[in-house]
């Protein structure tokens, strides 16, 4: 008869129960190499799109009380410099968490706000503005009101510049910039078109008597 180990009989046992645990504990999450304004992520070509989980990200706290459009936690960081003048869009649709989404620029260390959004589409976030050639643009995405963090999808990507429409100017007495969504499949996407004309009788617009 083979002679057994009580070593080996006492170890056993542990090494499974060891196993066991490793198996049941959940994965920690990946570091977020984009946390803070300072390691903003750089983009250097559009379209772009980013995934990653944000749950360990925290809030920056060189960042102003009032900006963010509600929502600072859990923030991330990216940054894009336009080669030429052009029309961005940027979103975070796609994501499983309620998002923030702000863009600013770095004045003399200062951040100053170009737009923000929160809730544009369901929980996710979407803006458009018109960027400035050499101007560094920062993009936060951050969860509102302190809410947890996700599973983040951030897009950027190039906005066709807003319609332009000839109108003869009896046609219109005036005109103001007017929003509009539109939708296509899942997906929503933002223009803005530049007037909207008001339709007057001819007459009228020519100041004669009807």
């Amino acid at each position: 008869m083979p002679r057994v180990s009580l070593t080996t009989i006492r170890i056993t046992p542990i090494v499974a129960v060891l196993s066991a645990l490793l198996r049941a504990h959940p994965a920690y999450a990946a570091p977020v190499t984009n946390d803070d304004f300072a390691d903003a992520l750089e983009i250097s070509a559009l379209p772009f799109s980013d995934q990653l989980k944000t749950n360990s990200a925290s809030t920056d706290p060189d960042i102003p009380d009032n900006a963010g459009c509600g929502g600072q936690a859990h923030s991330v960081w990216y940054q894009y410099t336009p080669l030429v003048d052009e029309f961005v869009h940027a979103d975070t649709f796609g994501s499983d968490y309620d998002t923030t989404l702000s863009v600013f620029t770095d004045s003399s260390g200062q951040l100053i706000e170009v737009v923000c959004n929160d809730d544009f589409f369901q929980r996710q976030s979407s803006v458009d503005f018109a960027a400035t050639a050499g101007v560094t643009y920062y993009f936060m995405v951050a969860s509102f009101e302190g809410t947890k963090g996700g599973d983040l999808i951030f897009n950027l990507q190039n906005d066709p510049p807003p319609l332009a429409i000839d109108v003869p100017p009896h046609r219109l007495t005036a005109g103001r910039c007017v929003g509009a969504r539109h939708h296509l499949g899942a997906r929503v996407l933002h223009r803005r078109c530049a007037v909207r004309a008001v339709r007057v009788p001819l007459a009228e617009a020519q100041g004669r008597p009807q």
